[in-house]
């Protein structure tokens, strides 16, 4: 794609494409940009947050800057920067466009070390979480008395249980003219009631989910976080031996209460209650603990010797915003040491999952990263070896040569492990000890001296690593203040719509955009009622969705934040919940199988897991919900309770699978299809091309039927040849990928789309390739030098663009309009014939496998980024530094040469400084 100049481009080219570029930065950029400009957050405060400096705070946003700069590069858009953060900040005020307002949603009511990447299944990308700093408090002597405090009888449970109940039924009985009247949507929020209760406390019962048996001696850590996230304070109880204990609510200031609950044997628990609920005394809350599985193993050193006191640290399970529950691991909690003969024991895994992620660490050892594998279930043979690793020493130096002192020299671990740190001596010497060889990343920070933060390569134990920092500006005034964060009123009425009468208990939901995924919940409506003020964080429009058990869920119309006195009046509907059979071609029921939902906004994905094995997930698009998953039984049935806006089932088992549209709740007979499979052979003209990547999408369907999904990438092999196993029947296309970045970051390539039909239990072979010729040529750099990131830049030789390119939807937040558009997307993009390709040192390149036909060849070098090693800086921006664009024509092949390749011939490449860029 051609790089355009000039002027800037207008707004309406960039806007459809913002979603896209924020969802590609990496977590940490993404953080800081939403910070930043959404949240307007002066630099001090990002720092904060993120767990930096203010310096570190502007150094990050100008990075994200530049990865967004280089996103739409790639898009054929040139931004200056000016531009960019000037349509961030005053976007910022305006509707967040859709998959972007799910991301900033994440952000606003997410905390802990990750939230949910989906990820990753964005990705390609992975994209699965964000994070927000942990809070530090000290606690004060009155904080112990508290902690000692117990539910203290059952009276008082049943009358705090009455009291509340008479409120919401009042609430409800009221017209709902005189419940419009009491809704304010003004800044000033109504005085909190629940401060009237003094010594107020949420009684909690915690039991065991299979037998219902009180745990005793369960711990608890109550968390209270105010609306900025910062100075949480922390309260630790343990359960009696009747499983109670009690936690404060309202002798403090919080938004948030968070409060982990863990017990051995058992999956342990994160649950959120918000300020608002506590309007009256809360009745007890019952706190139900599933069974954990075991896995276990043992540590051994590279001498096959075991290792005792080896720290196992378990990660990776993220957060469903639609819950008040999720499974949350506390490394105080849930993290389990091996004993004197390296031999370990983690009881706390969770049903559903393929692996767990752990961070292995001790003192004397590099820290190692670890998927293990749950099946079989009870799996207790894992062994995890672990190294000595490397000892890094090296100076911190400021440009004048002179040592800087107490400088925090600090690993930076994108996957969310402990890091390794140090401190420069007098000398300006550091060193890390036990540093696993290959690309480190340290970030280096020094009072006085702007952050630095550079990846280098790690060898042997005799490397010594200089850094040099520069001077940091005056410090500026001190921000001004944030603004105080509006509220809404969110109240209304919830009836049973045949009887009329107020529904006894109900779950309410927010989505922050009609049609965007990921609902947050808000609470726990009572007797037909609800009446709470909520922060306006990031949104200006949003609808509430109400769920209650046998009944079908209801979501309100978009509602402006800006309109007045808004009221809900919903009446739901009685509905069964959704069931159905899968069973084999035979008639014989298919136990086991994994049954999924899929509707409007959501539904399965496939990802590629660590272990390299292809799965079905839920994904972003349903906020990692598996409440969207289920196993069908004995006699192959299935069920799941009633869900809005379902309109699929899709069905997997090892003998075969199948999609079909739901149009009652009583799905029916779902008969298995036999998987398939596609295996064949990848040309360059005659010849076999070994190892290279190739990726498979589904055709559109004429018809619009649902499909099982399947997408992900393998690698031939060294002849060429390749198999995708448990192939979906249906149309598919095979294409290759081209990459020069290897696992990192960065841009590819797709080319050679090779359509294939797959029939049930029956194996397609295709050919990709093989009907094109070699097309080589050579670059002219002049007088300039070769740069070595240059190998690593995506280059392309391509017939002019065959159609038109659909136009993405006007409102991105519209979900099925963004379905169509991409699925117009890759059904444009597979009528392009477009190669892809590198240049190499000597400015010589080749194009494999190129039909005949006319062509244009763009290549373009940029200036190198400031870290090049960095393997998450594949879509940093960087500077122009020279291109050109030329027609090629590319012949047919000699009969008497078949294999000769084509010779393009000398480009000379233009630099900027010299003048107009390009032939």
């Amino acid at each position: 794609m051609q790089m355009e100049t000039g002027s800037e481009p207008k707004w309406t080219e960039v806007e459809p494409l913002l979603d896209e570029a924020i969802t590609v930065l990496p977590k940490k950029d993404r953080d800081a940009v939403l910070l930043r400009y959404f949240q307007r957050r002066s630099l001090r405060e990002v720092g904060k947050e993120l767990g930096t400096s203010e310096d570190g705070a502007r150094k990050r946003g100008d990075r994200a800057v530049g990865k967004l700069r280089g996103f739409f590069a790639g898009k054929g858009l040139t931004l200056s920067a000016a531009f960019l953060v000037g349509a961030l900040s005053e976007k910022a005020m305006q509707a967040a466009p859709g998959t972007l307002a799910t991301v900033v949603r994440g952000v606003g009511h997410s905390s802990g070390a990750a939230l949910p990447a989906s990820a990753l299944a964005l990705a390609t990308g992975a994209l699965k979480e964000m994070f927000w700093v942990k809070a530090r408090v000290v606690l004060g002597a009155g904080t112990l008395a508290v902690i000692s405090a117990l539910v203290a009888t059952a009276t008082w449970q049943s009358s705090m249980h009455r009291n509340q109940s008479h409120a919401a039924r009042q609430l409800a009985a009221l017209p709902a003219s005189e419940l419009r009247a009491s809704v304010s949507n003004s800044d000033d929020a109504p005085e909190e009631s629940a401060r009237q209760g003094v010594g107020r406390k949420l009684p909690l019962l915690v039991v065991g989910a299979q037998g219902g048996q009180p745990l005793a001696g369960a711990g608890a850590m109550a968390s209270y976080f105010p609306r900025t996230w910062e100075d949480a304070a922390h309260l630790n109880f343990t359960t009696d031996e009747l499983g109670h204990c009690a936690v404060p609510v309202s002798d403090r200031e919080f938004e948030i209460l968070r409060i982990w609950i863990s017990a051995p044997g058992h999956v342990p628990k994160v649950i959120d209650w918000r300020k608002y609920e506590f309007q009256a005394q809360p009745e007890e809350y019952v706190v139900r603990l599933e069974p954990g599985g075991v896995i276990g193993g043992v540590v051994k050193d590279e001498a096959d010797q075991p290792v005792s006191q080896a720290k196992l640290r378990v990660s990776g399970v993220g957060r469903v915003s639609s819950q008040r529950e999720n499974i949350g691991y506390r490394d105080e909690s849930s993290s389990v040491f091996s004993d004197d003969h390296g031999h370990w024991r983690f009881d706390q895994v969770p049903m559903g999952l393929d692996t767990l992620k752990f961070f292995v660490t001790h003192p004397d050892y590099a820290k190692a990263m670890v998927f293990l594998p749950l099946a079989p279930p009870g799996f207790t043979n894992h062994v995890v070896v672990i190294k000595r690793g490397v000892e890094v020493w090296g100076t911190v130096s400021n440009r004048f040569e002179l040592p800087v002192f107490e400088a925090a020299v600090e690993e930076v671990d994108s996957y969310g492990g402990p890091a390794v740190s140090a401190k420069t001596d007098l000398l300006g010497e550091f060193t890390l000890n036990h540093v696993n060889p290959g690309l480190l990343k340290l970030k280096i920070d020094a009072k006085g001296y702007k952050a630095l933060t550079r990846t280098v390569l790690i060898t042997t134990n005799a490397e010594a690593i200089s850094f040099v920092l520069e001077e940091a500006p005056p410090e500026d005034k001190a921000d001004a203040a944030p603004a105080p964060v509006k509220t809404v009123r969110l109240a209304g009425t919830v009836k049973d719509e045949e009887t009329g009468q107020p529904l006894d208990r109900f779950k309410v939901l927010l989505d922050e955009r009609r049609g965007t995924p990921g609902p947050d919940f808000l609470g726990e409506g009572r007797n037909g009622a609800f009446d709470w003020e909520y922060p306006v964080m990031f949104f200006n429009e949003y609808a509430l969705e109400i769920q209650a058990d046998g009944y079908t869920p209801e979501a309100s119309p978009p509602v402006k934040v800006s309109d007045a006195k808004q009221f809900f009046e919903f009446k739901l509907k009685r509905s069964a919940d959704i069931t159905g059979r899968v069973m084999f071609p035979d008639g014989a029921p298919a136990r086991g199988a994994e049954v999924w939902l899929g509707g409007e906004d959501f539904g399965p994905i496939m990802v590629m897991t660590a272990l390299k094995k292809a799965l079905l997930y839920p994904g972003m698009a349903a906020n990692d919900d598996w409440s969207i998953r289920t196993f069908t039984d004995a006699e192959g049935a299935f069920r799941f309770q009633p869900r809005r806006s379902v309109n699929r089932v899709v069905v997997e088992h090892d003998s075969g699978c199948a999609a079909v549209v739901m149009n009652s709740p009583n799905v029916g007979t779902i008969v298995l299809q036999p998987w398939g499979r596609i295996t064949g052979v990848v040309r360059s003209g005659n010849r076999a091309e070994s190892n290279c990547s190739l990726g498979i999408q589904p055709q559109a369907s004429a018809s619009g039927s649902p499909e099982v999904p399947y997408s992900h990438n393998i690698q031939a092999d060294g002849y060429g040849r390749f198999a995708f196993e448990r192939v979906p029947p249906g149309k598919h296309r095979v294409y290759r990928i081209t990459s020069l970045h290897g696992d990192s970051a960065g841009f590819y390539g797709i080319s050679h789309y090779t359509p294939v039909e797959v029939m049930p239990g029956e194996t397609s072979e295709i050919v990709i390739g093989g009907t094109g010729r070699v097309v080589v040529g050579r670059v002219n750099f002049g007088s300039h030098k070769f740069m070595p990131h240059w190998t690593t830049l995506l280059q392309t030789l391509a017939r002019p663009t065959t159609g038109t390119p659909p136009s993405a939807p006007r409102a991105s937040s519209d979900a099925n309009a963004m379905r169509a558009y991409h699925r117009a997307w890759n059904e444009h993009e597979a009528k392009q014939q477009r190669y892809y390709f590198g240049l190499k040192p000597d400015g010589s390149f080749v194009v494999e496998d190129v039909l005949p036909g006319a062509y244009r060849l763009e290549i373009r070098v940029t200036e190198p980024p400031k870290d090049p090693l960095d393997p998450e800086g594949g879509f940093a921006f960087t500077p122009e530094l020279g291109s050109l664009t030329k027609d090629v024509v590319v012949p047919e092949a000699s009969p008497e040469q078949p294999e000769q390749p084509f010779d393009s011939g000398v480009f000379t490449l233009q630099f900027k400084a010299e003048g107009k860029v390009g032939d």
